[in-house]
């Protein structure tokens, strides 16, 4: 309660919230972290920390991958792309609260390839149009030719920008070959996944390398005292995750879920929302 006070929001104490608000709000105003996402439709782009995957309804679909539901919702729109690879990227699934679901069971794919998801900038000599060869970081960017602080240049002209006096302590590095950048798919690894069914949010979170390094937690999972008591959070192990995470949608979409165990049963059925992180961040963290 004492957090909710600090996020300088009324409706914070006195009404519930889906979680994308609340998330919004710990990262803009107590974390003051710049929005995770930069979204470019129309060339313009737009901030956000989270993207809500929406999807037009397909009896065909039984149990849809995350992966599967990005590429469609994706597609949806002619000019949707990431301006830039995301480190962390939380996903909201298609439905609506706790009363609506659009698929009673989503799959939540181990890796997210976002690679043709990823704005593809200019790489041409921002003097001749050329194909480009060398970048340098020192040359003052023109807003008009280039797409960032970097100008790019052709063999020719790199030669001849840098033979001037002003600029031969530049140092241009050579852009890597488009057929080596194109081999390089930008995939996402899966973090965590938020969970409801009535008006209670647990979480699911991998804590380790392994494929069976996830726990459960729930910060409401039971009580001490009376009604107006302290909650008692649980922590739980839950390593049949990896088990049903390694299938493939195939095998999964064949699965008995009746038969299913409660929590896993809880992670399939009750998604929320998904969070990706890059592989590079997870290596960090680790």
């Amino acid at each position: 309660m004492k957090l909710r006070k600090l996020l300088r929001c009324d409706t914070f104490v006195s009404e519930e919230k889906d979680p994308e608000e609340f998330l919004s709000a710990l990262l803009h105003e107590v974390l003051a972290v710049e929005p995770l996402l930069k979204i470019r439709c129309n060339n313009k782009t737009q901030e956000c920390n989270s993207y809500q995957i929406i999807v037009e309804r397909d009896g065909t679909l039984k149990v849809p991958s995350v992966q599967t539901l990005m590429d469609r919702s994706f597609r949806s729109y002619e000019d949707l792309t990431f301006d830039q690879v995301p480190s962390c990227l939380i996903l909201q699934m298609p439905r609506f609260g706790k009363k609506f679901k659009m698929f009673p069971y989503i799959f939540p794919s181990l890796e997210l390839d976002i690679s043709h998801m990823v704005h593809k900038r200019s790489t041409v000599c921002c003097l001749c149009l050329s194909p480009a060869e060398y970048e340098c970081t020192q040359c003052l960017a023109d807003p008009l030719t280039t797409d960032g602080n970097i100008r790019q240049f052709c063999q020719i002209c790199e030669k001849q920008v840098h033979s001037c006096k002003q600029m031969k302590d530049h140092k241009p590095t050579r852009i890597e070959t488009q057929s080596y950048v194109s081999n390089q798919r930008q995939k996402l690894e899966l973090l965590a996944v938020l969970c409801i069914k009535t008006s209670h949010f647990v979480s699911f979170v991998k804590y380790g390398p392994g494929k069976h390094s996830w726990v459960f937690f729930d910060s409401m999972a039971g009580r001490i005292g009376n009604e107006i008591g302290t909650n008692v959070p649980v922590v739980r192990t839950c390593p049949i995750l990896g088990d049903y995470l390694s299938m493939s949608e195939q095998q999964f979409s064949a699965l008995d879920y009746t038969k299913m165990d409660a929590l896993p049963k809880r992670f399939f059925s009750d998604i929320y929302m998904c969070i990706y992180q890059s592989p590079d961040r997870s290596m960090q963290s680790g």
